[in-house]
């Protein structure tokens, strides 16, 4: 026994002293060195013989860098144990022209590695790069552009003006185009027009052109700098799938590989950027401006009415007016009545809805005396024509009689003579002093002083309280899908990790995979609202990429995948051992989610 136990360890120790160490090599490539436009290079930085290696930040001329994410190879060959990973990126061209990838440098176990620079050529006719092809444009900005432009380059304060922003569009597929976001002191903005979609030639060349309209008020004079505007969108560029990079370049291992196969392109974003420009606004002349100037800068209708016209003293009587046109409704003011003695005013009710604005003003006429309501005179300036404009109204009749004897007042009081005073209803006023005991009720204790009584309060309150959050849970799993798959997500995982575990215990190695990966991809799906069929480990990490929380269980995740797609389609050969440990990380994966993410 002692003789076995010998050779097994005297075998052990020639393996191990076999297993060494691949020599660090670096090296840079790229899958095209000829493209068009409207497609993107490939970068990979592949680094063997070490396992941990930063990501670089890589500026280049011509290019948008992106960083795709790392794809890590592991494989022991005669002993030899060799570790490789691959920093994947996609260089978006901005421009036609020539140009070099740079010579790239990289350090680990404290040596430094520098790759060689590659030449790689941007065409305006596509990735062919045909000969003797037109290319009139050679910078992807000449593509894709924005413009913004002024119906006005000088205004009065408070005149409304239209600012126009044109997304022009040459021979690219452009998709998700957001509305722009702009900015300028001194200016209150309306929401946008409905977009409108139109074809211009500019110098030869059609574009496509989405116009923005929005419409604005100046709210001080000088000048106003509209600062330079910017609008997202995602331009359409064909999808490689020579290469296998997370989120990218899939391999028929891969659960999205039919996705991608039928799926052929992909989306860049994009963010194009205006110039910026500047609006002269005017104050509004004081010559000839009236005292009771409504503030209103435009073309305006005024109308008033006034109902009834046949009122008692002390009686109410409805206002209405409305103000419509073309200006800054928001800041007009309406004639007011506080200068009429004989009205008692109270405070209107307006509305702003469109280009109208509404008011509703009751009054009360307190003299029998007054017979008119005075012309009403409201005053705005007119843009157009430089000038103080007034719309007179009225005056408006009323017919005022005096109130009925009946309602007249009743005081008690000596002139001459002593006035009439009503008899009074005896008992109604006065209430007198008892001259008969009544029947007594004893002092004693009340049944609200019974501690039952609080207690059955308590059970009350205790069944509402929690028939109304049944009632909220049940409403929001009803209304909020994700709250109830996220809700859902927990027990789901539970259920599958007790199947998996019966499949773990009866070795029976496909069926525990399967089991797994369908319970980590329905978690996946259910904690973050997406579809089952887009969980993969490259996507996870593309979309929380700059999330502490996942980057924490980001690597054993896309190990658990990568080990249920080699069991699932190759048929790989896997210890139970091996199973026990997936099994752990997978529970301490849904374990850390549930802790930290919310």
């Amino acid at each position: 026994m002692a003789k076995r136990i010998f050779l097994i360890i005297f075998i052990g120790l020639l393996f191990s002293a076999k297993l060494v160490w691949a020599e660090i090599q670096f090296s840079a490539e790229v899958d095209h060195n000829t493209i068009g436009l409207d497609s993107y290079i490939q970068l990979s930085l592949n680094v063997s013989g070490a396992q941990d290696v930063a990501p670089l930040t890589i500026a280049m001329d011509g290019f948008d860098v992106k960083y795709l994410g790392p794809s890590r190879r592991v494989s022991i060959v005669n002993g030899q144990y060799s570790s490789s990973v691959s920093l994947n990126y996609a260089l978006y061209p901005k421009k036609v022209g020539s140009f070099e990838v740079p010579a790239l440098t990289i350090e680990a176990d404290g040596k430094k590695f520098t790759s060689p620079e590659i030449k790689v050529n941007v065409v305006a006719g596509g990735e062919s790069g045909t000969a003797g092809a037109a290319a009139p444009i050679q910078n992807l900005e000449d593509k894709l552009f924005l413009v913004q432009q002024l119906e006005k380059k000088e205004v009065y304060v408070g005149e409304k003006t239209k600012i126009q922003l044109a997304l022009f569009v040459s021979d690219l597929q452009v998709r998700d185009i957001q509305y722009p976001k702009m900015e300028a002191d001194g200016v209150e903005f309306e929401d946008y027009a409905e977009p409108k979609q139109t074809q211009q030639i500019v110098n030869g060349v059609r574009y496509n052109v989405v116009l923005f309209d929005r419409y604005f008020y100046p709210k001080r004079s000088g000048d106003i700098v509209f600062k330079p505007a910017t609008a997202g969108c995602q331009m359409l560029i064909a999808k490689r799938n020579n290469k296998n990079v997370p989120g990218q370049f899939g391999t028929m291992f891969d659960q999205d590989f039919l996705n991608d196969f039928f799926d052929l392109q992909e989306k860049r974003p994009m963010t194009v950027t205006s110039k910026e420009i500047t609006l002269k606004v005017k104050d509004l002349p004081q010559e000839n401006k009236p005292e009771k100037f409504s503030g209103g800068v435009g073309n305006f209708v005024f109308d008033i009415s006034v109902a009834p016209q046949q009122v008692k003293v002390g009686d109410p009587l409805t206002i209405k007016m409305s103000i419509t046109g073309e200006g800054n409704l928001r800041d007009v003011k309406f004639p007011d009545f506080a200068d009429i003695a004989d009205l008692k005013v109270y405070d209107p009710i307006i509305k702003l809805q469109g280009n109208a604005k509404n008011l509703e003003q009751v009054l009360i006429v307190k003299n029998k005396n007054f017979q008119e309501i005075p012309a009403v005179k409201f005053y705005y300036f007119d843009p157009t024509e430089e000038t103080y404009k007034t719309i007179v109204k009225g005056p408006f009749k009323l017919s005022v009689l005096p109130p009925d004897e009946s309602e007249q007042p009743k005081v008690v009081a000596y002139d001459n003579q002593v006035k009439t005073i009503e008899p009074e209803k005896l008992g109604e006023d006065i209430l007198f002093i008892k001259d008969q005991v009544g029947e007594l009720h004893p002092t004693g204790k009340r049944f609200y002083h019974h501690w039952m009584f609080y207690l059955m309060w308590l059970l009350i309150l205790s069944v509402w309280g929690g028939a109304y959050f049944y009632y909220s849970l049940n409403m929001r799993l009803k209304t909020d899908t994700k709250f109830a798959k996220s809700l859902k997500a927990p027990r789901h995982a539970k259920q599958g990790f007790a199947k998996a575990a019966q499949y773990l215990e009866q070795q029976k190695v496909k069926e525990f995979y399967d089991v797994l990966f369908e319970t980590l991809a329905l978690y996946m799906a259910n904690k973050f609202d997406l579809p089952v069929g887009e969980i993969s480990s490259a996507k996870l990490n593309e979309r929380f990429k700059n999330n502490e929380s996942w980057q924490s269980v980001a690597w054993d995740l896309a190990n658990i995948f990568e080990e249920c797609d080699a069991v699932r389609f190759a048929q790989a050969n896997i210890s139970v051992q091996r199973m026990q440990e997936s099994y752990l990380k997978a529970e301490k994966i849904i374990d850390h989610l549930e802790r930290v993410w919310r």
